[in-house]
């Protein structure tokens, strides 16, 4: 049922198996908040690629900050993504390095008032961060860089069309047609 994680309350993170191997999936545990001093200080990496890096579900009151969130890197793709947020308010990912080959940096799904600030975010296979059915989300300062695989068209963000007040440095992100 879940594993020991220093500092975290086994009650709300587990590691499920997914596909070839582990993710680390926090639910529920409400004003949390994962911080370092520097994202070169702390980092945490996965090596299945078939899995998301980490997982966050029902909460509020979310900050990861100054932490470096990736998959081994290798050449090629993954199905992954590097940091996925399902069902979760007031929200905020600050100053972290999130890399691949993470399908995308930030997925989110049904989150209302998040903010990814001052991010790095490189060689995401799919793109930097998209939104899916989320309200009030802000992407501001984020170094953006190395998306996609080379002769592909990506979205580097994306909000579907159940989304309302998505912004990336201030600019209304349009919806697809």
């Amino acid at each position: 049922e879940g594993e020991e994680i220093v500092g975290i309350d086994a009650e709300f993170a587990k590691a499920i198996c997914d596909y070839l191997g582990y993710e680390l999936v926090i639910e529920g545990a409400d004003n949390l908040t994962i911080e370092a001093e520097s994202p070169d200080a702390v980092s945490i990496v996965t090596e299945p690629r078939y899995a998301n890096v980490l997982s966050f579900y029902n909460l509020t009151g979310l900050t990861v900050r100054n932490i470096k969130v990736g998959h081994t890197i290798e050449p090629g793709t993954c199905t992954g993504g590097v940091v996925r947020l399902e069902s979760v308010s007031d929200a905020s990912v600050e100053s972290c390095k999130l890399y691949g080959c993470g399908t995308l940096g930030v997925d989110a799904t049904y989150c209302v008032r998040l903010n990814v600030t001052g991010c790095e975010i490189y060689e995401c296979s799919w793109g930097a961060a998209w939104f899916h059915s989320c309200d009030i989300v802000r992407v501001e300062q984020c170094d953006v860089h190395d998306i996609g695989e080379e002769g592909e068209d990506v979205w580097v963000f994306y909000a579907s069309e159940s989304c309302y007040d998505v912004q990336v440095d201030g600019q209304p992100l349009e919806t697809p047609d």
